[in-house]
């Protein structure tokens, strides 16, 4: 997830305010509205067993939103 981050950085003019990382150690709540770069994994997406209260919460913020666009790294552990 990191070098996600540091590659979107990199390559893009995105500010820190737009980014926002779910992982174990990295669940930042998402933004009422407006854009927002999440970086997560598939594994983080997918899982449906129980989730921290923190993990839940953002799990939720991420269901409700409409995605314009998905990038998958990884893709092979989605199943066909």
């Amino acid at each position: 997830v990191d070098q996600w981050v540091a590659a979107f950085k990199f390559f893009t003019t995105i500010s820190d305010q737009y980014i926002r990382k779910f992982t174990a150690n990295h669940k930042e709540p998402l933004p009422d509205s407006g854009p927002v770069l999440l970086v997560t994994s598939y594994s983080f997406i997918s899982y449906t067993g129980s989730r921290s209260p923190e993990a839940t919460m953002v799990i939720n913020q991420v269901k409700s939103r409409e995605w314009g666009l998905l990038l998958m790294d990884e893709v092979h552990v989605v199943p066909a």
